[in-house]
């Protein structure tokens, strides 16, 4: 029974007790009686709240300023000053809590009333309202930490957080807000930069004392934050004065140090009323100054007005007030850096409230936003992993804003404006897909890896032909129509090991952008896609090293600065053990099987001045693979790249780079011995290319550029392997050709609501190898047309048109991109494909629910499309034209995508229902394929659905899982067989007339983080991972066999039962900087 009331007891106090104290007079007699005694009857003491600690449902940490303790000081209340009392500051509900306990048998704690303090000190903390104009119940209180000419003040505040999986509950966040006043004007302090700005001729001598203490690698701390100002306060003018104290009160004198806050009293010097304590560096001097005066209120900045405070919010000045280019076009340009390791963050997004427009951040991290001067305007900067940066931007003239972004550790529950959801509803692109490093975290491995080939296989409109085949078909489209870019390093074979594994360590992946429609004009040469990945820049801070081991693979990769916060080095390196495990199967199939990759990649990066840049950058992956005695496949790819960006003026940017690559392969069959071979291939490109970008006024981008690229294929020749070899060598022959390009765009918004992208470029290619000397020029232009029409803040309808052409492709008799692949150049008898384009997008987003939506539909037609002949042996004819005929490709489609960013569960589903067909209808007979008729295209796959979901179960534990489902794709089936002179000739079916069963698969992994401490140095993540968990056989293709008494067909499957796997990653350095 006794339970029964204690429950009864507690749930009446949590009605009856607020959350905030609020509303009950302090009147009992015994208090009264006790500030009787101690304050002589003072009731402006005793017009105070009962307090109570703010109660929130398991809520850890506390609400107060540094700590809960209680600490001695002094209340100035008009012109009163009240000594001796015990006082804590609680900056969640902003109440000076002032503890009369220690006087009286209860405990007793009283919130005073915030509009009647004009001051009090904490422990030897000197405390003032914060002169933003707010008077009543929401004055706020700022420590002054140095005082003068320049008075540096700091307010915190702090915020509820929502509990995150694994925490015990709530916690609060504290915010600072960091300001310097100046002849009465408040001006947001950003460290040395507001310094050198407001005083340039002291930059020499403020630079040499940072120099001289940066000793303690504190620089951000309180403390030094007040050293520097108080330093350039003492080499400031001054007349300093002791202060009048008011009467009825002792006057203690004593001379002040330099490192004090004289400055403080003599500014308060005609206030009366309140003793202030100053202390030395050590704080423990009290030293009498003056007081406050109630007729002289604090006023705030003027061109900041009243404008309600907001937690968090930067107020920034940009530009000269002295410029006078008041309601001219101005630009606010800067460099987006991750605070943690200084690398550029690539595509966040800077976001104006007042006018609903935005830019995104380059490659570079640069950006450059326009507005009019003489405004003041609201900025959000935002990027997926970081946490969002709030401004209010005074803006003077043409200014420079260069921001530091802090990772993003935990959810909470908020409204969130972020890149992809800035693009996906105000950006022009369609069809465009943006993967960062943390939703790449999120994705289940695969035999210790997480591949981001397989991310994008994920998306709407990307499908693959199964489990071990490198590449991927975009929009109906084969494998080869896709660019892959590294750095700007274009690949060609993307997988290793027949494509189990992506040839990109993902460990140096920062993130990737996928374009499948409406193509920015600097990508051309390819119809489907451009997958364009950035790597990691390197720490230029804090040396760092991560890497990942399986058992299947190990990869490692160190970063560190070479000149701190100007050059980084970074180097990777990745390889496999597989032979091992290959050597130890029983299974005679296998036994002698081999095979083994290795990846290299290594950057620099350098800041240069005038807000330049140079990131060099060499890749080289190398495979090989054996089949028993019988097969060898070798393949390697070759890069670097050099790319230069610089930001001319305050308008306009740069970008510049070379590149070289290369791409090899090797095959080695000795299936038959009279008939062995080896055979090389060898493809190589050099490029140039340049664009400029800029923004000649509000809300309107243009660029334009140029690029020449040179291509050289070596097609080797096929040589006799071993002595019993009976076929001669052969010239496949060598050839090489010019692609160059010219582009412009211009991109500009119309109305608020409605915004139009319009680009050209125009491609011309050169066929530089073969007797003949005509017709071997192709050119033509390439349109780039897109609208955006936003009906609402978050749903808008997006229509585009893209032209694209192809002057290099590949020759291959199976659907995905293999090692015997070969590539090929359009020359007099081939002419390069071409497609049209249309797509019309509908795009709308939930943001209470951090939900995006996306439904597109798209139509293309493609000309002159490339298939083999009927019975083509690619193998040992060199004549290449007598082996393909060219049509017509029609495709079309719709895809569906409802996508979660936030909260403990994220992912995605994904849609896509899509057809595609090829007709190839010749003149003669031998020129047509299915009689002339369309047929299904190898990669026609008319549904997929894919679910991807993480589940955070905890800080420590994620969960998380896919669901892939595709319809089969097309398939050539025998029908039978006939007899000719006795001789059984199979019969076939009509070109891809059947389909192989459709394709399911689940798979699932457990992520568990080791300890999360920010500053721990060494970090472990352990994952768990199962590879289609149900076990399906899913076909890979379908093969017949030749029975005694009919044709015998069988599906072959890669993964015919759940794959486990577990890895192990490690990092050194901050947690926080991915």
């Amino acid at each position: 029974m006794l339970i029964h009331y204690i429950w009864l007891f507690v749930l009446l106090s949590s009605i009856l007790i607020p959350l905030r104290a609020t509303g009950q007079e302090v009147s009992s007699d015994s208090l009264k009686s006790f500030f009787d005694q101690k304050f002589k009857s003072d009731s402006r003491l005793i017009s105070g709240d009962f307090y109570q600690v703010p109660s929130v449902r398991s809520a850890t940490e506390h609400p107060f300023l540094d700590n809960p303790d209680w600490k001695r000081g002094y209340v100035v209340i008009g012109e009163s000053r009240f000594d001796n009392l015990l006082l804590r500051y609680d900056i969640y509900s902003n109440l000076l809590v002032l503890n009369a306990s220690e006087h009286t048998s209860a405990f007793l704690q009283v919130a005073l009333r915030m509009d009647r303090v004009r001051g009090f000190t904490m422990g030897g903390r000197i405390f003032r309202q914060y002169p933003d104009g707010r008077t009543g119940a929401d004055t706020r209180f700022c420590e002054v930490l140095s005082a003068g000419p320049l008075e540096l003040l700091v307010m915190k505040s702090k915020r509820l957080m929502l509990p995150v999986s694994g925490s015990t509950g709530y916690v609060y966040e504290t915010s600072s807000k960091w300001s310097l006043l100046v002849n009465d004007s408040l001006i947001p302090y950003q460290g040395k930069r507001t310094l050198f700005r407001l005083h340039p001729e002291l930059k020499g001598p403020l630079k040499e004392f940072l120099r001289s203490s940066r000793g303690s690698g504190k620089r951000e701390s309180d403390s030094n934050r007040a050293r520097l100002v108080t330093y350039c306060n003492s080499l400031l003018p001054k007349e300093p004065a002791l202060a009048n104290a008011p009467a009825g009160h002792p006057v203690a004198a004593s001379v002040l140090p330099s490192f004090s806050y004289r400055h403080y009293a003599d500014s308060l010097k005609n206030i009366s009323g309140l003793l202030i304590s100053i202390a030395d560096d050590n704080r423990n001097k009290d030293v009498v100054s003056g007081a406050l005066n109630e007729e002289n209120p604090s006023r705030p900045h003027p061109r900041f007005g009243t404008n309600t405070y907001e937690k968090n919010v930067q107020k920034v000045v940009a530009g000269n007030k002295n410029a006078g280019q008041n309601n001219r076009q101005s630009y606010l340009t800067g460099r987006i850096t991750n605070k943690a390791n200084g690398e550029p963050v690539i595509g966040a997004a800077l976001y104006v409230k007042e006018s609903g427009q935005g830019v995104i951040s380059d490659g570079n991290g640069s950006f450059a936003l326009p507005a009019q001067a003489g405004t003041t305007f609201n900025l959000t900067v935002s990027c997926l992993g970081m946490k969002d940066q709030l401004f209010l931007v005074d803006m003077l003239s043409s200014g420079i804003l260069n921001i530091e972004m802090d990772s993003r550790l935990i959810d909470v529950k908020e409204v969130v404006v972020r890149s992809d959801q800035y693009n996906n509803i105000r950006g022009m692109q369609m069809g465009f897909q943006s993967v960062g490093i943390q939703e790449i975290k999120t994705i289940p491995m695969v035999m210790g890896e997480r591949d981001i080939l397989k991310i994008a296989t994920l998306m709407p409109g990307v499908q693959t032909i199964g489990e071990g085949s490198a590449g991927f078909n975009v929009r109906g489209s084969s494998s080869d129509q896709n660019l892959f870019l590294i750095n700007d390093i274009p690949v060609l074979n993307t997988g290793h090991l027949f494509g189990f594994f992506s040839a990109f360590n993902p460990d140096i992946v920062s993130g990737f952008n996928l374009y499948k429609s409406n193509f920015p004009v600097e990508f051309g040469g390819r119809l489907a896609s451009v997958f364009d990945i950035n790597t990691r820049k390197g720490n230029k801070k804090t040396f760092g090293a991560r890497g990942s081991i399986s058992p299947i693979t190990g990869s490692i990769l160190v970063e560190a600065p070479v000149v701190k916060e100007k050059v980084s080095v970074m180097v990777s390196a990745r390889s496999t053990y597989s032979d091992w495990i290959l050597n130890r199967l029983e299974d005679a199939r296998v036994y002698n099987r081999h095979g083994s990759f290795y990846d290299l990649m290594s950057g620099v990066h350098i800041i240069g001045k005038n807000n330049s840049s140079w990131q060099l950058f060499g890749y080289y992956s190398s495979d090989r693979f054996s089949l028993s005695t019988t097969n060898e496949y070798k393949y390697q790819n070759t890069g670097a790249s050099a790319i230069f960006n610089k930001r001319l003026k305050e308008k306009w940017s740069l970008k510049a780079a070379a590149v070289f690559s290369r791409y090899s392969n090797y095959q080695a069959n000795r299936v038959q011995a009279s008939r062995a071979f080896e055979h090389p291939f060898t493809v190589q490109s050099q490029e140039l290319k340049a664009s400029v970008t800029g923004y000649p006024a509000a809300r309107h981008r243009v660029g334009f550029g140029g690029s020449v690229i040179l291509h050289s294929l070596d097609h080797g020749i096929l040589n006799p392997l071993g002595v019993e070899s009976l076929l001669l060598p052969t010239d496949f022959g060598q050839e090489s050709g010019l692609e160059s390009a010219l582009f412009a765009f211009d991109e500009f918004s119309v109305t608020d609501r409605f915004t139009l992208y319009t680009g050209l470029r125009y491609s011309h290619f050169t066929y530089l190898s073969g007797p003949d000397t005509t017709n071997r020029s192709y050119s033509g232009p390439e349109y780039r047309v897109s609208l955006n029409f936003m009906a609402t803040e978050n749903l808008s309808v997006k229509m585009s048109y893209n032209k694209m052409r192809q002057y290099l492709f590949m020759l291959s008799n199976t659907a995905s991109i293999s090692p015997t692949d070969r590539w090929k150049l359009a020359d007099p008898s081939i002419l390069p494909p071409v497609s049209d384009q249309f797509s019309l997008g509908l795009y709308k987003n939930f943001p209470k629910s951090s939900l995006e939506t996306s439904a597109e539909v798209y139509y293309k037609i493609g000309q002159n499309s490339i298939d083999y002949r009927d019975g083509a042996d690619l193998t040992f004819n060199p004549d290449i034209p007598s082996l393909l005929c060219q049509g017509n490709q029609r495709s079309y489609g719709a895809e569906f995508l409802l996508k979660k960013n936030a909260g403990r569960l994220t992912g995605w589903i994904s849609y896509t229902w899509s057809r595609s067909f090829i007709t190839i209808n010749g003149s003669l007979p031998a020129d047509q394929i299915n009689l002339g008729q369309p047929y299904p295209a190898n990669y026609d796959k008319p549904h997929s659905l894919n679910l991807v979901g993480n589940f955070r179960i905890s800080r420590r534990i994620s969960l998380s899982s896919n669901l892939v489902y595709s319809s089969g794709r097309p398939a050539t089936y025998p029908t039978g067989y006939f007899y000719v002179n006795r001789m059984a000739v199979v019969n076939y079916s009509l070109r891809n007339e059947y389909r192989i069963p459709d394709y399911f698969r689940i798979d699932m992994a457990i992520n568990l983080e080791g300890n999360l401490l920010k500053k721990k140095i060494a970090h472990g993540t352990w994952s768990f991972s199962v590879y289609n968990l149900t076990g399906r056989n899913n076909a890979y293709s379908v093969y017949f066999v030749n029975g005694m008494d009919r044709i015998r067909g069988y599906k072959l499957s890669i993964y015919g039962v759940p794959v486990y796997s577990i890895s192990y990653n490690f990092k050194l350095g901050n947690y926080a900087t991915d």
